[in-house]
C-alpha cells in the first residue's frame, strides 16, 4: 500500500504538468487557426474559468455631483448602467448618488463582460468580472478628463479610458470614410496598422499594469474585429459586389470565435458579415428575393444557421430575429418558429420570447370600437368608384397610408381626434392603406386608436389610385363631397387647422 502511495505521490506532478502543456497547446493551436486567444497562463485562465458568474460590486464618488429637480424636490445625477450587448441594450441599471456624490451598486453577472457606464451627458465603456469590485472617481464638470478607476477591475477600466484618448476610434473611423479612395489594395492594409498599432498599446499596457485573462481576450478581439469592421464598411462601397475581394478577405476569419462571444465588435463583425453574403448571392436569387419583396433577414438567418454553432449561432439568429421584431414585421413570425427550433442558449431564448411575445400581441390586436376593416384580397376586383358610391351622401376625408411611413404614422393621432369630433354627422374617414402585412397595418390602426372605414388595398387597387391620383409619394390626403367628386385632390393633413374649415365648409353644401 505504501508502495502504491508512493507511486501516486510521484505521479500526480507529472499528470498536472501534461494537463498544463495540453491547455498551452490549445491555446496555441487557438491562435494559430485565428481565435483571440491572449496571453495568459494556464493557471490564471483555469482559476477565472471557476469564477464565471457571480456579483460584481461598483462604487465610487463624483466630487461636486449634477442635481436637477423634479417634482419631489431635488436630485442627484444618477450613475447608469447598461449591457454593451446588441440583445440587451435597452435595459438600465440605476445607481443613487447621494450628496457626498457617493454611490455603491451590486451587479449580477453570468460572465464577465463589457458595461456602457453614463453619468449626465458623459458614457464610458467599463469591463466588469463577477466576484471583483471597481472603485470609480471623478469630479462631475470635468468627468471624463479627471475620471479614475480602483479596485480589482482598475487596471482593466483605466485601459479602456486611455484607449478612448490614445485611439480616438469615432475620428478615425469618420476619417477612413474619406480614405475608401485608397481602393481595396491599400484600404485593407491600412486599416490592418491601426489593428497594428492598437494592439501593440495593449500589450504594452498589460506588461506594466497585470490585467486579468478574461479582460485580455475580450480586448484583443475589440481590437481584431474592430479594423474587420472597417474593411467590412469599405465593402458595401463596392460596385460589383460578386467580383470584388470580401469573400477572400472574409475567408481570414474564424466564424465561430467563442473567445470574442462577448466582444461588440466581433457580433458587429458577424453581423456586416452575413449581410455582405446575402449581397454577394447569384443575381437570380436576388431578383427572387425582391419579386416577394422579402427582407435580406431571412436569407442571412439561413446562411448563419448553416455556418455557424453553438452560443455564436444563437446570438447572431437573435439579432437578426430581433431587427424583424424591431420592425413590426409579420416576417418575425415565420423566423422565430425557426430560431425556437434550433436555439440552445436559454438566456438569448428568454429574451426574444419576451420581444415576440410582445409583437404577436400587437400583430394579432383587435380593431378599436367604430373601426371597420376591409381587406381586398389578390384578385378582388373592388375600383376606388366603387368604394366611393358606398358612402354617397357623406363628406369623405381619405387618407393613403402605409406602416412603414413614418410621416403617415405621425399624423394618426391627429386623425383620430378629428375624426370623434365628427361621429354623427355627415362625414366618414376613409384610411386606404398600401401595406403587404395585415399585421402591421392591423396593429398601427389600435396602436392609434383610428375609427373610421379601413380599407387594405390589393396591387389592383393600388395601382388605379396610383394613375388616377398621380400619387407618387404617401401621406396623401383626398377630400371628396356629398355627391361623390373628388374636390381636392391634395388635401391637408390632419394636424393643419385648414382641414377643419374645409370638412365643415362641405358639410353645409
Amino acid at each position: 500500500m505504501n508502495q502504491l502511495k508512493n507511486l501516486r505521490q510521484l505521479c500526480l506532478p507529472f499528470l498536472l504538468l501534461i494537463l498544463l502543456i495540453n491547455f498551452g497547446n490549445s491555446s496555441l493551436l487557438a491562435q494559430e487557426e485565428g481565435e483571440s486567444t491572449p496571453p495568459s497562463s494556464s493557471t490564471a485562465a483555469v482559476t477565472e474559468l471557476a469564477d464565471i458568474s457571480g456579483i460584481a460590486v461598483v462604487d465610487g464618488q463624483i466630487l461636486e455631483p449634477i442635481a436637477y429637480k423634479d417634482s419631489t424636490g431635488f436630485q442627484h445625477s444618477p450613475v447608469r448602467f447598461s449591457y454593451d450587448d446588441p440583445l440587451n441594450d435597452e435595459l438600465e441599471i440605476i445607481a443613487p448618488v447621494d450628496e457626498k456624490g457617493e454611490f455603491s451598486i451590486e451587479l449580477s453577472l453570468d460572465r464577465p463582460m463589457p458595461m456602457i457606464m453614463r453619468y449626465d451627458q458623459f458614457e464610458v465603456p467599463i469591463f466588469l468580472s463577477p466576484k471583483r469590485n471597481l472603485t470609480v472617481k471623478a469630479l462631475s464638470t470635468k468627468f471624463l478628463e479627471t475620471l479614475q478607476f480602483e479596485g480589482d477591475a482598475g487596471n482593466e477600466n483605466n485601459y479602456l479610458i486611455r484607449a478612448l484618448d490614445r485611439n480616438k476610434y469615432n475620428t478615425v473611423d469618420e476619417d477612413l470614410v474619406k480614405k475608401y479612395e485608397m481602393g481595396e489594395t491599400f484600404f485593407p492594409s491600412h486599416c490592418d496598422e491601426l489593428r497594428v498599432a492598437e494592439r501593440a498599446f495593449l500589450t504594452d499596457y498589460s506588461k506594466e499594469n497585470p490585467t486579468n485573462y478574461s479582460f485580455r481576450a475580450w480586448a484583443e478581439a475589440e481590437v481584431k474585429y474592430r479594423a474587420a469592421n472597417r474593411v467590412c464598411r469599405f465593402y458595401y462601397k463596392t460596385e460589383e459586389p460578386e467580383e470584388d475581394g470580401y469573400t477572400d478577405f472574409a475567408s481570414e476569419y474564424n466564424l465561430n470565435d467563442l473567445n470574442a462571444i462577448t466582444s461588440r465588435q466581433y457580433l458587429d463583425f458577424l453581423d456586416h458579415h452575413f449581410r455582405h453574403l446575402t449581397r454577394r448571392d447569384p443575381l437570380e436569387v436576388r431578383l427572387a428575393r425582391e419579386e416577394i419583396n422579402e427582407p435580406w433577414v431571412v436569407r442571412a438567418f439561413e446562411l448563419a444557421n448553416e455556418k455557424l454553432r453553438g452560443e455564436v449561432r444563437d446570438r447572431v439568429l437573435a439579432r437578426l430575429l430581433n431587427y424583424l421584431i424591431a420592425a413590426e414585421h409579420q416576417g418575425a413570425t415565420y423566423l422565430y418558429e425557426q430560431f425556437k427550433g434550433v436555439c440552445e442558449t436559454p438566456s438569448v431564448k428568454a429574451l426574444i420570447d419576451k420581444r415576440f411575445e410582445k409583437l404577436s400581441g400587437f400583430l394579432t390586436a383587435a380593431p378599436p370600437p367604430g373601426a371597420n376593416l376591409h381587406i381586398l384580397e389578390k384578385g378582388n376586383p373592388t375600383t376606388f368608384d366603387a368604394i366611393l358610391s358606398r358612402y354617397r351622401g357623406d363628406v369623405l376625408y381619405i387618407d393613403f397610408w402605409a406602416s412603414w411611413c413614418e410621416p403617415c404614422l405621425a399624423e394618426m393621432p391627429y386623425s383620430s381626434i378629428l375624426s370623434k369630433g365628427f361621429v354623427g354627422k355627415d362625414v366618414t374617414f376613409i384610411y386606404m392603406s398600401s401595406d403587404e402585412n395585415e399585421g402591421n397595418w392591423r396593429g398601427n390602426i389600435t396602436r392609434n386608436q383610428v375609427r373610421g372605414e379601413h380599407y387594405l388595398m390589393n396591387a389592383t387597387l393600388y395601382n388605379e389610385v396610383k394613375q388616377r391620383l398621380n400619387m407618387g409619394t404617401i401621406p396623401r390626403y383626398v377630400l371628396v363631397n356629398k355627391t361623390g367628386e373628388i374636390v381636392n385632390p391634395d388635401a391637408p393633413k390632419p394636424s393643419d387647422n385648414a382641414l377643419l374649415d374645409a370638412l365643415n365648409t362641405l358639410m353645409a353644401e
